[in-house]
Order: structure tokens, then sequence, then C-alpha cells
């Protein structure tokens, strides 16, 4: 009986291994097709090492064990494979464009006395680039207070014209996003701008509906799982230190660095890299190097 399951196995575990040394290759994948057809690959293989450990328990324990360690070994060299989006994210990141989201993009300041973002512009634009609302917060002193008076672009070409007041352009800024899908590269982060503005000057808080650009880019690039079954959501396979090198990427920090590019420019950065995500065309890191596999023997 154990030696027709080891022979069983051997042939089902064969193909296996060179399927998964086909993939190793690390060959540059890019399109929707190219990505679906990956996905349904590696999928394929790992349902087909679990149905290879569900047999090898019919032999015992110890043969199971020695199976399974094999199966393991194959199992990681899936998730060591050169990173690929899964089709899920780009499912994601097509239907957040179908949603014809709103571009949000702040800057901000920290406010050395609370130790909290004050937000010194908020620029938006339609996912046809129209520009939507842009405002910049100038800052003023009036004795120990300091006072946030927004501006237009063309209030401030033209001298004379009165400034806006917050109350004005804060209505204006909450008519905008009223009923609209928001995209942002970090949009907890520009909740919580606009909660303490809104609460230093006596306003209503906007509530926002949308996504993160940050999450799908995470996502994308392998390190968050798109789909989660634990309480806690999307695990995250960094380290805060890891994370905190990813964000000093080079291809990274044009998205939200202010000294880097201005709000309008890192706003069409921002649609630019959604509209590649959704193509399967975004590139953000090289393929990890994998060493082939030594032996073909399906069970050393």
């Amino acid at each position: 009986m154990n030696d027709q399951l080891i022979h069983k196995l051997e042939e089902r575990l064969l193909p296996l291994i060179k399927r998964i040394e086909q993939l190793e290759q690390g060959h540059t994948i890019l399109g929707i097709n190219a990505i679906e057809q990956n996905s349904a690959e590696i999928d394929d293989i790992a349902s087909q090492l679990d149905a290879l450990a569900a047999l090898a328990m019919q032999a015992g324990d110890a043969f199971s064990r020695k199976v399974e360690k094999k199966l393991w070994s194959l199992s990681l060299r899936l998730k060591l494979l050169p990173q690929v989006p899964r089709i899920e994210v780009i499912r994601l990141a097509q239907s957040v464009l179908a949603q014809k989201p709103l571009v949000l993009v702040t800057d901000d300041i920290v406010n050395e006395e609370s130790d909290r973002p004050e937000l010194t512009r908020i620029f938006m634009m339609e996912s046809t680039e129209a520009p939507r609302f842009d405002y910049q917060f100038v800052p003023s002193w009036h004795g120990n207070v300091r006072i946030l008076e927004l501006n237009t672009t063309e209030q401030a070409m033209d001298t004379t014209a009165p400034p806006t007041s917050l109350e004005v352009a804060w209505s204006e800024f909450q008519s905008t996003v009223y009923g609209r899908f928001v995209i942002a590269f970090d949009l907890p982060l520009v909740q919580i701008q606009l909660d303490v503005t809104a609460r230093v000057h006596g306003l209503s808080v906007p509530m926002l509906v949308g996504h993160s650009l940050l999450d799908l880019l995470l996502f994308y690039v392998g390190v968050k799982e798109p789909i989660s079954y634990g309480i806690n959501g999307p695990r995250l396979s960094l380290t805060d230190a890891e994370l905190c090198d990813l964000m000093e990427r080079d291809d990274m920090v044009p998205f939200y660095d202010s000294t880097v590019a201005p709000a309008d420019q890192r706003a069409h950065h921002l649609l630019q890299a959604l509209q590649k995500m959704a193509d399967g065309t975004l590139s953000l890191q090289e393929p990890r190097h994998i060493p082939r596999m030594r032996h073909l023997d399906p069970l050393s």
C-alpha cells in the first residue's frame, strides 16, 4: 500500500516541481491576462499540494511526516516566487477606478504645541484630471493665536479680491466630497487632518468614503494580503522598520512628500499609479532572485 502511495506521490510531485521551477525563472509578467494566468497557475499548484498532503496522511504518521516536510518546502517556494501582483488586486484597482473617484492630496505641517497635523493645502481633481478644489491655508499670526485663512489660487493673483473665509471654503469642500468616492495616498491620515482642522476651528467634520493608494500598493507588491480571514484584517508581512524603508524608496516618496512635488503634481502621479495598477503594468520593484531546485527526486 505504501509503495503504491509513494509511486503515486512521485508521479504527481515531479511535474509540480517542474512547474514551480518555471515560475522561479522570474520572467516579466505584465498585463491583465498574463497576471490572471500567473495567479491561476499558482493557485492550481497550491491546491494540488494540499491534495497530496491529504493523500500522504493515508500512509501513516512516519511517511506522512516525511512528505509533509517536502510539501512544506514546495509551498514555501511558492511564497518566495518573484513578485507578481495577484489578479484580485488588479480587480480591486479596477473597481476603485470604476467609481470615478476624486483624487485627494493634502499638505500639512505638525503643530509643535499640539503635536497634531495642520493642513496647509487641499487639492482635489477628477479621475479625468480636471481640477475640482484647490485651496491653500495661509498662516497668519494675531497675538499668540495662529489663524488659518483659506485663499484660492485666483485670489492670490488678484490682491483686490477679498479673502475666502474658512467657513465658506470648508462648506465648498464638504459639498465637493459629499457622496463621492475618494482616493488618497493615506485616507485614514487625511481623515485625521480634516478632523483636527475642523475641531480647532469649530467646523463640522467631513467624513470621507474611499480607499488608500498606500493599501493598494502594499497589496500590489505582495507585502499585505488583499483578502484576510483573520479578525484583525489583512496581515502586513513587514516589520515597522521594513515599512519605513519601503516608504523611503525613490518610487514611493513622490506620492506623499510635498518637498519633492506640489500637491497637484502628486495627485496626477497618484492617479497614474492607480491606472497602471488597474491594467497590470505598474512596476515598483525588481523580482526577487530564487535559486533553482537542485534535486528532481520528489521525495528527497
